[in-house]
């Protein structure tokens, strides 16, 4: 699906000399070589998400996300594994059908700052729940366990994780 009559240059958003793209790249261990505006947009959204506070796997997921919709073909980085990237990618179309900017180079803009915001500020709504743990305890550890508030182990557990953070 074409969203643009053109693939725009990420100087729509800032400037990244190459150089600097090159070694960020290096750097965090992103094997990705630049050699088409997609894989440029992957290099630019990864650093420019990471240096505006996304995580490593959240910048990875945001510049394919980006790299989709402004490129057309994403740059893949494996993160569906750890968000639900079909989600998001609805709820960029949704950005994109309700968008009444008519100028394109605006709109590219528009987009990516969009997505970016949605990675800054929800994209705790989208992350899958694919970590287990496992542990071994005592009947007496046990039984305190099971008297956490919860319906489930899983419930439990949370419920601890939210007693923690509140503490801390």
């Amino acid at each position: 699906m074409i969203f643009f009559s053109k693939i725009y240059s990420p100087s729509i958003i800032g400037e990244y000399k190459k150089e600097e793209l090159f070694k960020f790249l290096k750097e965090n261990n992103i094997f990705l070589n630049i050699n088409d505006e997609s894989s440029l947009w992957a290099a630019f959204a990864n650093k420019y998400g990471q240096d505006n506070g996304l995580d490593p796997y959240e910048a990875a997921s945001f510049s394919s996300i980006v790299t989709l919709f402004v490129c057309d073909m994403a740059c893949s980085a494996g993160t569906d594994a750890y968000y639900n990237e079909e989600a998001i990618e609805y709820k960029v179309l949704d950005f994109l059908k309700e968008c009444d900017i008519e100028d394109e180079e605006e709109k590219a803009r528009s987009l990516f700052f969009f997505v970016f915001n949605l990675y800054k500020n929800e994209i705790g709504d989208y992350e899958l729940k694919n970590n287990q743990i496992g542990v071994r305890l005592t009947r007496n550890q046990y039984e305190l366990f099971m008297s956490v508030p919860g319906d489930s182990k899983t419930e439990k557990v949370l419920e601890l994780l939210k007693f923690w953070e509140e503490s801390h």
